[in-house]
C-alpha cells in the first residue's frame, strides 16, 4: 500500500482503538483519562 494512504489509515486505527478502549474499559476511562488518573462520574 503507498504510504500516503498507509498514514490516515493508521491513524484511524489509532483513534478507532481509543473509542473500543472507553467501550471495554471496566470504569469507562479513556487512555488520556488513565494518565492523569481521572474518572468518569453520572450525575
Amino acid at each position: 500500500m503507498p504510504q500516503a494512504l498507509d498514514r490516515p489509515l493508521d491513524l484511524l486505527l489509532v483513534c478507532f482503538l481509543g473509542v473500543i478502549w472507553v467501550a471495554i474499559d471496566s470504569r469507562h476511562q479513556g487512555w488520556h483519562d488513565k494518565l492523569v488518573n481521572t474518572y468518569v462520574v453520572r450525575v
